[in-house]
């Protein structure tokens, strides 16, 4: 027990049972307000400025799915109720399209928008939603990151077996593709689960193992990160000179790449752990009064140096931590009264967070119009890709059905001219058929009017001088071996007939042959 002056026992109660009711609350609010977060919101602003630009000239429905999941993402940070309408309408499109996955991203985009307003069970359906679309495509950078996003919205509804099973999910994936940076962050929050759970082993080795890789990469920031967590570790386990040694080591690096915040933030956790170590020492009745009176000074000397960087930044959650601080120590240090006035700052930066949640709710009331115009929008957007996708339809359409019409045209001319030149090429033969049937007859008819009747008359001629009265009259053999001279001359001529005849049948044949196997 503190000794406390009973003029001051019901005001250091007070604040000591609002405490733990609103720090997350202040945590959550601070960070809306603080330097870093709204220069942050302003970049987020004026990207999601330029998108909204692409998304009016965007006539593509792809395209427009890709911008809408990346506003709605941006607005995770600043607007998460704007953010929930942009990622609706990709999810919707994309859902159209049956392209997985797009609705994997715009599930996703949704998740960190509901997370944003702390709706963790909402931010949970659509993050498990995202997940088994892109288990479904076998995006392993995606699954990977699905998982520890998972993993974190169990971690804050201190769920913390379940966080803990899908941030190994998403450890194994990071190790399995080799994806080191990954990697680090999710051993970093492994190590978040474990001291959860109060398995200060475990969490201690994943932060020694995220730094190592934060190490190699090079990451800073990272590394100080870690480091940071593992005094606040080392200072739960009251290994105080642990907790201090690496505590300036992340005050070291957060100075040296210019982190002001986190710099402001060490000097006060610095400045607590002095404080813890105090009240550890004198529970334990162990103390020497000027080694207390030394690490108070100590606790004081970084609370304040908290404390003035926060004031020169307007960082009011390194205010909020200093005062806290500075209430303890000079406590501590029997300085009641110093307590006191450092309890009433205290409370004066939550009235003025406070009131800076009213000027928000007033903001937000400007903020819904423009929401409402913003769906508005939205939903015009959606009507004309709609009415542009069956003009488009339509469109093709009319392109198919005349390209099938003009074939068909096509098809009819070329079988027409193909049939035509067949016919012209049939009568052209034809008529030279005839031609030649013409000559043969001619010659035919030249032969039986001149050689053939020739040798005819001349037989009959010499068959009237046969004397039949007397076959064996010597005329009678003369006139036979004439008879059998023309006789065989004439047969010469009726042989010529029957050629020219079976020489034009034989042409005729063939003919008839090419015409079949063609």
């Amino acid at each position: 027990m503190l000794n406390i002056p009973q003029k001051a026992t019901k005001k250091i109660k007070i604040y000591y049972l609002c405490k733990v009711a609103i720090k997350r609350l202040l945590i959550f609010t601070l960070l809306l307000v603080c330097p870093g977060v709204l220069q942050a919101q302003k970049q987020g602003r004026l990207k999601i400025d330029s998108l909204l630009k692409e998304l009016v000239k965007s006539d593509g429905d792809s395209s427009k799915v890709v911008l809408l999941i990346e506003v709605s993402k941006e607005y995770h940070n600043i607007n998460p109720d704007t953010g929930i309408i942009y990622g609706s309408s990709a999810l919707k499109l994309s859902d159209a399209l049956q392209w997985k996955f797009a609705s994997g991203r715009a599930n996703s985009a949704l998740g960190q928008n509901y997370a944003a307003r702390t709706d963790n069970p909402t931010a949970l359906s659509y993050y498990i939603k995202a997940l088994t679309l892109f288990e479904d495509v076998k995006d392993s950078t995606k699954i990977a990151i699905l998982n520890g996003l998972i993993g974190n919205v169990y971690l804050s509804l201190d769920k913390y077996n379940d966080a803990l099973a899908y941030a190994m999910k998403a450890l194994n994936y990071n190790k399995a593709h080799k994806d080191t940076v990954r990697l680090a962050e999710n051993m970093g929050n492994l190590g978040v689960i474990y001291e959860q759970m109060n398995d200060y082993a475990s969490a201690l080795a994943y932060y020694n193992d995220a730094v190592k890789i934060d190490m190699e990469l090079g990451d800073n920031a990272a590394i100080a990160k870690n480091q940071g967590n593992m005094a606040g570790l080392y200072c739960k386990q009251k290994n105080f000179s642990s907790a201090l040694e690496l505590a300036n080591k992340a005050l070291k690096i957060y100075e040296e790449i210019g982190d002001i915040n986190s710099a402001a933030g060490n000097y006060c956790n610095i400045g607590s752990i002095y404080v813890a170590m105090v009240k550890n020492d004198a529970a334990a009745g162990k103390m020497a009064l000027a080694d207390k009176q030394s690490k108070v000074n100590s606790a004081i000397t970084y609370l304040n140096k908290g404390i003035l960087i926060s004031k020169e930044i307007g960082y009011l959650e390194g205010l909020k931590d200093g005062y806290d601080g500075l209430k303890d120590a000079y406590t501590l240090k029997g300085d009641y009264k110093t307590a006191l006035d450092y309890f009433l700052k205290y409370s004066a930066i939550k009235d003025s967070i406070n009131s800076t949640e009213n000027k928000i709710k007033v903001a937000n009331v400007e903020t819904a119009r423009q929401l409402d115009l913003q769906k508005l929008n939205l939903e015009k957007l959606e009507l004309q890709a709609e009415n542009s996708k069956k003009t488009r339809i339509i469109y093709i359409a009319g392109i198919v059905l005349l390209l099938i019409a003009i074939s068909v045209v096509i098809k009819y001319f070329i079988t027409e001219i193909k049939s035509n030149r067949q016919l012209a090429k049939e009568r052209k033969k034809h008529i030279e058929r005839i031609r030649a049937q013409k000559t043969v007859l001619k010659d035919i008819a030249y032969i039986q009017s001149h050689e053939v009747r020739g040798p005819v008359s001349t037989i009959l001629g010499l068959t009237q001088l046969f004397n039949y009265d007397d076959p064996a009259d010597p005329t009678n053999a003369e006139l036979m071996e004439g008879i059998t001279t023309v006789a065989n001359r004439l047969d010469k001529i009726v042989t010529e007939v029957v050629n020219k005849e079976n020489k034009l049948n034989s042409a005729a044949d063939i003919e008839s042959d090419k015409e079949d196997n063609i």
